[in-house]
């Protein structure tokens, strides 16, 4: 049984927003994440005010947080950047877009990256 183009097309569209949907999930989790991870900053940042007392740190952890914030912001707007794909774009799920999600992502895990090695030298340096 062959299926006419206008199915096929109605199909493919199908496919493609379920694709979106997908990232906009995975956007919606980073988001969540890198909230907690601002709430954790904030325990961080009374921690060291109570016992480390060094400006060092105190003036890193407020940089993370302030980078956190933009992070989460630039999240945010490429959140609607997906929305506007999925619903106005005429070249739909391509592999241009595969390629920008995937750098938003690996933008993302560099973030938690640096977050982590931050989160140890001051964990570090409160055990002693």
């Amino acid at each position: 049984m062959l299926i006419n183009t206008v199915d096929l097309k109605i199909r493919i569209r199908a496919l493609e927003v379920l694709l979106f949907q997908n990232d906009l999930r995975e956007v919606d989790d980073w988001i969540e994440e890198l909230e907690s991870l601002h709430h954790e900053l904030g325990v961080f940042f009374s921690m060291e005010k109570k016992l480390l007392r060094e400006d060092k740190f105190r003036y890193e952890l407020l940089a993370w947080r302030r980078v956190n914030t933009l992070e989460i912001a630039g999240f945010c707007k490429y959140q609607q950047s997906i929305r506007t794909q999925m619903n106005y774009s005429k070249n739909g799920y391509c592999e241009a877009w595969i390629k920008t999600h995937e750098k938003q992502r690996n933008h993302y895990k560099d973030h938690l990256r640096g977050y982590r090695e931050t989160k140890i030298d001051l964990l570090k340096n409160l055990m002693t």
